[in-house]
């Protein structure tokens, strides 16, 4: 499990969408730096705390302008 200081616990199969979705849209934005890469980082797990949790709608959350744009699919 990994934990996040505001108590957001994720299962090893919920990091692992927080990780594609990261790795993915590092690679869009072709992000090198580690500042701008903690930021999107940070945006994902904040974003899957409140509610956007598939890949996708994550994606589209993130990357409004991107093919995969979008309005993000938010968990009940």
């Amino acid at each position: 499990m990994f934990a996040l200081k505001d108590n957001l616990m994720l299962s090893p199969d919920e990091l692992a969408v927080c990780q594609r979705v990261f790795d993915h849209i590092c690679n869009v934005k072709q992000l090198t730096l580690d500042m701008h890469r903690e930021e999107i980082a940070k945006q994902i797990l904040m974003a899957y705390r409140d509610g956007v949790k598939s890949e996708n709608s994550l994606i589209r959350f993130l990357l409004p302008g991107d093919v995969n744009g979008g309005t993000p699919d938010r968990a009940p």
